[in-house]
């Protein structure tokens, strides 16, 4: 999870950098999910039957929406807002995730998550106070919006995988029904506003370059997609979503270092508590590390 935080923080960095060359969300969005269906679609050819055969169908596109809106809406926030600040949105996740997850899953909440959520939460407004005059109410409640749709996409991902949905199962429906949720904003986006810009609006020299970031940002989604899906097998949503919150510091770093967005006293400070949250959060008589370890040793046991 701690490896999906880096990757997620770089994705942003690329979606702020295509930004920042008029590239258009909805271009960015199809890029994230169309670039990995495209490999499911050449890696898995001869499987598709088994792909699609589901009696969850419902559920995967109701997962996949939530999801596509959901990155429509962090996209929004990192054009919008500094990189620390659009993943500090982003990743209060764990505020909606945990209460959606003891309605939907049953899942018990223990103690130290809510300590140490407290905590990380501390850190998240230590790190948003001295830039909270910077952007619009608007861009607040959409970076929100973010967060409260992937929470709703990690529960229903949790959901997936407790009725034994193949991981590969879950991840193509995710990048089908994402793709096609992105189609229709794309098409949309185009109706109600006709002079929308296009891929044309990007200076022709720097076109190559910005479809290499554009096909780099589908692989790093299809990477973390796999990675979570498979962490799903062994965490609950509560202990899986607080770890997102490393994404944080990591994405002001990379806002500090490649865009000159500067890291004040206040954000690293708050950097701190985050990192100290999840320390409280993943810490039970054993650890969460040790906890996924056992499960798969089992797992294989079991199998043999």
């Amino acid at each position: 999870m701690i490896l999906i935080a880096i990757l997620q923080a770089f994705i942003a960095a690329i979606v702020k950098k295509t930004a920042y060359d008029n590239v258009a969300i909805y271009y960015q969005l199809l890029s994230y999910y169309i670039i990995p269906l495209i490999a499911f679609f050449i890696f898995y050819a001869k499987k598709l039957t088994f792909l699609i055969d589901s009696k969850y169908a419902w559920i995967h596109f109701t997962r996949g929406t939530a999801s596509t809106i959901s990155a429509f809406c962090f996209f929004y926030a990192i054009k919008n807002v500094p990189l620390g600040i659009s993943a500090t949105l982003f990743n209060t996740i764990p505020l909606f995730a945990p209460l959606m997850a003891s309605v939907i899953l049953k899942e018990k909440i223990f103690f130290n998550l809510y300590l140490g959520l407290f905590i990380a939460l501390f850190g998240v407004v230590l790190i948003l106070n001295p830039s909270v005059n910077a952007f619009s109410a608007f861009s607040i409640i959409i970076g929100l919006c973010s967060a409260i749709f992937m929470a709703l996409s990690t529960v229903l991902l949790r959901y997936l995988i407790g009725e034994k949905e193949p991981i590969s199962r879950v991840v193509f429906y995710q990048y089908l029904s994402c793709t096609l949720v992105s189609l229709i904003i794309l098409l949309l986006s185009k109706i109600i506003n006709v002079n929308a810009p296009g891929l044309s609006t990007v200076v022709y020299s720097n076109m190559s370059y910005i479809i290499i970031l554009l096909v780099l940002l589908g692989m790093l989604s299809g990477v973390c997609q796999l990675m979570l899906s498979k962490a799903s097998q062994y965490l609950t949503v509560a202990q899986l979503t607080p770890l997102f919150y490393a994404s944080v510091p990591i994405s002001s770093f990379v806002g500090w270092v490649f865009f000159d967005q500067s890291m004040s006293f206040f954000m690293i400070l708050g950097s701190l508590f985050v990192f100290m949250g999840i320390c409280i959060c993943v810490k039970r008589k054993q650890g969460i590390v040790m906890l996924m370890l056992n499960k798969i040793m089992n797992a294989r046991v079991s199998n043999t």
